[in-house]
């Protein structure tokens, strides 16, 4: 989990500070927009300055009307000025707007690092304060280790307590609840021996009083058959004295020495006894002192022995205590964890919602321009093949006006044949038809011209040239009716006219629908290409929206492996928490 927490924070400080550096060159960018805007500003300040000084003498002189025209060139200048200073005064402030903005997000972004920084040194403390507890738990395991084989059993267990923490210290803390009620049992039995042991104590304190009362009793009955005996060799040295007085008074007072030396053996039997009492006094009074080293002994021992097990309690105690805020450390940090866990969550549920949604929304977007790329197909193949169409129409009319245009020359030169014959015979009828040769000349000058430019005429040329074909006809009816005079000339002649008539009025009809067709394929081949170009882009649009789906679905897997990873946390973390 730590490794993990560690690897978050890395990614968001890495992000901070990748995004700081954005905002950072974003800020110089405008500081150098600021920098030429200002230099701008500057420049257009001193040049109205310069104009405003330059004006102002010029008022002050009362110039004549010969530099009318340049005040006011200059008068007309200022206001231009002014109004450039403004838009670039204008610009400076939203300029230092944007920089201030731009250093008010860096200023949060350093600040966002430096609580990453904060909560990177926390972990660290804290992986420190684990390393510090793992250390702590050997060191008191090889204590617990030194301990005195009478404290064996108490040693497998403190031990075993040892090794079960230090096992699972470092990833499940739930067990150290546990090795902290086999603490709290340990404690538990640690207090019962040290009460059972007070009450040893307190039994061998009983019966060392009451051995030293019995010696205290003993020695003042020594001392009472100390002062008897004392008081007997007295009175045997009186007696003595007395005996050595009145052996001069032997035979007088024998019975009374008789009854002197009764007593004497009486009282030697008495100081015997005495001595003998004195003596087993004496003996009991060396066991009992005896009883009483071995005891105080004992007591010693034990009170040595329970306070090294009140010293053992106590440090158990701290340890416990240790353990206990370890583990309301590590809960709290876990519980925090686990809100940080559960925000961040939440935060990638609403963006894998986000994502879902612009999923969506892309899909449809791609489907609408999927149907739209469709129909732009359809639409392109269907004016395929009407250009194909247009274009086989066209050919078909190229060909039949290049032909007529071969029979026109045919007739033409016909033409020409019979119009040399009939010259040569109407030489009579020369100077009346002189007029009209020449204006038939003249319209005929017009359609050759016309015929020649037809490609590129438009629909006014034509109707002129509907026109001079009717001044034509009726120039050719007027010449009719001055060649009723020819009968048969003027016959073969109307008839030829009449088919050189016909045969222009058939390619200038071919002509300008060979023309309309043209006009016509040049349009649909434009249409075609901008539908070309359109489904293009379309394509184009098809194809980064299919890459952006990718990015997204891309993003969205990655937003799905990070929801996995902190539900599992967040598993753990429920687990843990419901076992603590």
């Amino acid at each position: 989990m730590a490794v993990l927490l560690e690897s978050t924070s890395n990614e968001r400080a890495a992000a901070n500070e990748l995004e700081r550096t954005t905002h950072i060159h974003e800020m110089e960018k405008i500081e150098c927009e600021l920098s030429s805007v200002r230099q701008e500003l500057e420049a257009a300040q001193k040049l109205l300055k310069e104009k405003e000084e330059s004006e102002k003498p010029k008022e002050e002189q009362g110039w004549g009307w010969e530099d009318s025209q340049s005040t006011e060139d200059e008068s007309k200048e200022i206001p231009i000025l002014r109004a450039k200073v403004a838009e670039l005064e204008e610009s400076e402030r939203e300029c230092k707007k944007v920089i201030v903005e731009q250093q008010s997000k860096i200023e949060s972004m350093q600040e966002e690092l430096v609580n990453a920084e904060t909560c990177r040194e926390e972990l660290e403390d804290a992986s420190q304060q684990v390393n510090e507890l793992q250390r702590e738990l050997r060191e008191m395991k090889r204590q617990v280790q030194a301990h005195n084989n009478e404290e064996e059993r108490l040693k497998n267990r403190i031990s075993e307590l040892e090794k079960n923490t230090e096992s699972s210290w470092g990833d499940d803390w739930n067990d150290t609840t546990t090795s902290a009620s086999k603490v709290n049992e340990e404690q538990e039995e640690l207090e019962r021996i040290r009460d059972e042991a007070d009450r040893k104590v307190a039994e061998l304190e009983l019966q060392v009083e009451q051995k030293v009362c019995a010696l205290v009793d003993a020695e003042k009955e020594l001392t009472v058959l100390r002062v008897r005996i004392g008081k007997l060799e007295t009175e045997k040295l009186q007696a003595d004295l007395q005996m050595t007085a009145e052996e001069d008074g032997w035979g007088n007072e024998w019975k009374a020495e008789e009854q002197k030396d009764v007593d004497s053996a009486a009282e030697t039997q008495r100081r015997e006894e005495a001595e003998a009492l004195v003596e087993s006094l004496r003996d009991v009074a060396a066991t009992l002192r005896e009883q009483v080293d071995d005891l105080q002994e004992k007591l010693l021992s034990a009170t040595e022995v329970s306070e090294e097990r009140q010293n053992e309690i106590c440090r158990l105690q701290t340890k416990i205590e240790q353990l206990q805020t370890t583990i309301e450390s590590r809960t709290e940090l876990q519980e925090a964890e686990h809100h940080r866990s559960e925000c961040e969550l939440e935060t990638l549920c609403e963006e894998r919602r986000r994502v879902q949604d612009e999923l969506a929304s892309a899909e449809t977007e791609k489907i609408r321009l999927e149907e739209q790329l469709m129909a732009s197909k359809m639409m392109c193949d269907d004016l395929k093949t009407e250009l194909q169409l247009q274009k086989a129409n066209s050919s078909e009319l190229t060909e039949k006006y290049d032909e007529i245009r071969t029979r026109c020359g045919d007739v033409e030169a016909m033409l020409k044949v019979w119009k040399a014959t009939v010259e040569a015979e109407r030489n009579s009828l020369s100077e009346r038809l002189a007029m009209v040769k020449s204006e038939l000349e003249a319209v005929m000058e017009q359609i050759q011209s016309r015929e020649e430019q037809e490609k590129n005429v438009d629909q006014r040329s034509l109707d002129e040239l509907r026109e001079l074909k009717i001044q034509k006809e009726h120039l050719e009816t007027n010449l009719n009716e001055m060649r009723r005079e020819l009968e048969e000339k003027e016959v073969q002649n109307n008839l030829l006219k009449d088919s050189e008539a016909r045969l222009l009025d058939s390619v200038d009809e071919y002509g300008a629908q060979a023309e309309r067709y043209q006009q016509e394929t040049e349009r649909l081949q434009q249409v075609v290409n901008t539908l070309e170009q359109e489904r293009t882009e379309l394509e184009e649009e098809i194809e980064e929206l299919r890459n952006s789906e990718k990015m997204r679905e891309q993003h969205q897997h990655e937003i799905e492996e990070r929801l996995h990873v902190v539900e599992k946390g967040r598993e753990v973390l429920e687990t843990k928490i419901s076992q603590q």
